[in-house]
C-alpha cells in the first residue's frame, strides 16, 4: 500500500506498507518481510527538506541443505532467525537559483537505525554528513565531510566502530575536460584507532566532443562493515561474527563513454583496487548450515581486476 498527498505545492508527504511471503519446497525454506514507513518533503525558497522514519521486519529460518546430504544439514529446520529495523533518515539540500552559477551548494544529512537479531545481536549507527561547494569562475571548491558513530553488542563481545571522514577537493571545467583533485582524510576510532589518506582525483576529457569521453579516476577511502549490511547479504550467519572494516587502499578506472548519434549511448571500462580486510562467507565448521565471516587480505593486500561495459538504445521519442 503506497499512499501520498501532492495536493500541495511545496509539500509532499505520504506512508508506505508492504507484507512479503515466501515459501520454498525444502523443509523450513520460509521467508517473511514487513515493512512501514512515513516521509515528506518541504520546498522552501532557499533550501530543502526531506526525510523518512519507518520499521522493517525479515524473517527466515536455517534451513540449509545439500542435494547429498540426506535430510539436509540442519537437524533443526525449525531454527528461526528475525532482523528487526527501525531507521530515519533526514537531509536538507540547498535550492539552485537560475542564472546564479556561483552560489553556495550545501546540503546536510542525518542517518540512523536500531537494528536487532533472534541471537542477542544489536546495532546502533548514527551518521551526520554534509558539503560544502562553490563555484568560482571556472573552479569549484567543495568539501565532504562525515561522522559515523555504529556500535554492536553480540553475545559475547562489543565492538565500538566510528568513522570520521573530510574530503577536500579543486574542481577545474575547462573547454573540453573537467579536472577534480582532492584527498580523501579517514579516521577510525572506537575499539581501534587508525588514520588513512587517499588521493582523490578524477579526469573527463572529452575526445570527439558529444560522441566519446574518456575518463580515469584515483582514489581510495574506507568500507564500514556494519553488522546490518553483512546479514541483509548472507542473513544466515552464526553469532559472534568478526567485524573489520575494508581499506581500499587503492582504486583506478580508466575508460571511454559517450554517444553515437541521439538513440545510442555506451560506456566501456576497466578498474583495479587493492583491498585490506575483504570479507567474505564461509561455511561454519560446526553448523554447516551456518556461515561464519573471514577477511582476505589482512597479512597482503587482496587485487582485484573489473571490466564493466554499458550499452542504452532509445528505439523511439
Amino acid at each position: 500500500a503506497y499512499l501520498v498527498n501532492n495536493n500541495y505545492e511545496d509539500t509532499r508527504f505520504g506512508a508506505y506498507a508492504k507484507h512479503l511471503s515466501q515459501k520454498g519446497s525444502l523443509i523450513g525454506q520460509q521467508f517473511s518481510q514487513q515493512e512501514i514507513s512515513a516521509f515528506g518533503r518541504q520546498l522552501y525558497d532557499a533550501f530543502t527538506v526531506s526525510g523518512d522514519l519507518g520499521y522493517k521486519r525479515y524473517g527466515t529460518r536455517f534451513y540449509g541443505a545439500m542435494a547429498d546430504a540426506g535430510p539436509g544439514l540442519n537437524p533443526d529446520p525449525e531454527l528461526k532467525q528475525a532482523f528487526n529495523d527501525v531507521f530515519l533518515n533526514a537531509e536538507l539540500t540547498s535550492n539552485k537559483r537560475e542564472g546564479d552559477d556561483e552560489a553556495l551548494s550545501y546540503s546536510l544529512r542525518t542517518k540512523g537505525y536500531l537494528y536487532s537479531d533472534a541471537f542477542e545481536a544489536k546495532e546502533n549507527s548514527f551518521l551526520l554528513s554534509g558539503y560544502l561547494e562553490k563555484q568560482r569562475q571556472a573552479f569549484r571548491f567543495g568539501a565532504h565531510v562525515s561522522a559515523d558513530f555504529t556500535n554492536v553488542v553480540q553475545k559475547s563481545s562489543k565492538l565500538g566502530n566510528h568513522l570520521a571522514n573530510i574530503n577536500p577537493y579543486i574542481r577545474f571545467k575547462g573547454q573540453n575536460y573537467n579536472l577534480t583533485v582532492g584527498v580523501n582524510l579517514v579516521s577510525e576510532f572506537g575499539d581501534s584507532t587508525r588514520t588513512n589518506v587517499f588521493p582523490n582525483v578524477s579526469l573527463d576529457f572529452s575526445l570527439i566532443p558529444d560522441y566519446a569521453d574518456l575518463y580515469a579516476t584515483v582514489d581510495g577511502g574506507v568500507i564500514k562493515t556494519s553488522f546490518k549490511e553483512l546479514t541483509r547479504e548472507n542473513p544466515w550467519l552464526m553469532p559472534d561474527i568478526t567485524i573489520a572494516n575494508t581499506v581500499e587502499r587503492l582504486r583506478i578506472s580508466a575508460g571511454i563513454k559517450g554517444n553515437a548519434g541521439a538513440m545510442f549511448g555506451y560506456k566501456a571500462g576497466i578498474s583495479y583496487r587493492k583491498l585490506e580486510n575483504m570479507p567474505l562467507f564461509q561455511n561454519y565448521l560446526f553448523n554447516t548450515y551456518q556461515f561464519d565471516v573471514v577477511y582476505d587480505g589482512q597479512d597482503k593486500a587482496v587485487s582485484v581486476f573489473g571490466i564493466e561495459g554499458e550499452i542504452n538504445l532509445r528505439i523511439s521519442e
